[in-house]
């Protein structure tokens, strides 16, 4: 039987790491075989899908896009082998977006939902909701 506390444990750990800039620890959190799917939103309009290579890759990218992030989880529900998180993402940009120049605010209002596999993650999907920038 799954630990629910634990999972949910590790994933308030995930995102701690991310936003501390730690992608390596948030890495340390997965599987081997995870599989991350972002679905559509207006960053990525035709989604993505990422393994663990590409998820670390894209750790290291966004420490040269911000300048820093925070993750305030709203609520969070863990049942069995799932935990899911509403999660309100802030980001500081470090780099100019569409009408947004270094320094500026984004934020996200995003559902993560995340599967366990004894004790790490093995699977993460991501419902991205972000205001008009």
């Amino acid at each position: 039987m799954a630990d629910e506390t634990a999972n949910l444990a590790t994933a308030r750990a995930y995102l701690k790491a991310l936003e501390e800039g730690r992608p390596g620890d948030a890495q340390a959190l997965f599987d081997p075989d995870i599989v991350q799917i972002e679905h559509p939103n207006s960053l990525k309009p035709n989604g993505d899908r990422r393994t663990a290579a590409m998820m670390a890759a894209d750790g290291q990218r966004g420490l040269t896009i911000l300048q820093r992030q925070t993750y305030e989880v709203v609520n969070a529900i863990a049942q069995g082998d799932r935990v899911s998180l509403e999660v309100l993402w802030t980001g500081v940009l470090a780099i100019p977006l569409r009408d947004l120049k270094p320094g500026d605010e984004m934020r996200c209002f995003s559902g993560i939902f995340l599967d366990f596999k004894d004790g790490r993650i093995v699977g993460q999907r991501n419902y991205d909701c972000f205001p008009p920038f």
